[in-house]
């Protein structure tokens, strides 16, 4: 699964709303967060597993892929 740049998430055993930075290099599925407390604001990095949309869905890795496939045949 693929999260995107943006997607509002929150972490499966709760917290705060966060939103999707940036992947994480080197990291397969990771992804940078940022959310904020008190207004200061906190960053960590996090694998998709962990993490739940709060709007939508995580995409399969290759729902374009299979998609653009569909649309040549």
């Amino acid at each position: 699964m693929k999260a995107s740049i943006g997607q509002a998430v929150q972490l499966k055993t709760g917290g705060p709303d966060m939103i999707i930075h940036s992947a994480t290099l080197g990291l397969a599925n990771y992804y940078n967060c940022q959310w904020f407390i008190n207004g200061e604001l906190y960053s960590e990095s996090f694998p998709i597993f962990a993490l739940i949309p709060l709007e939508g869905e995580f995409v399969e890795d290759n729902f374009l892929e299979s998609k653009e496939f569909d649309n040549h045949h």
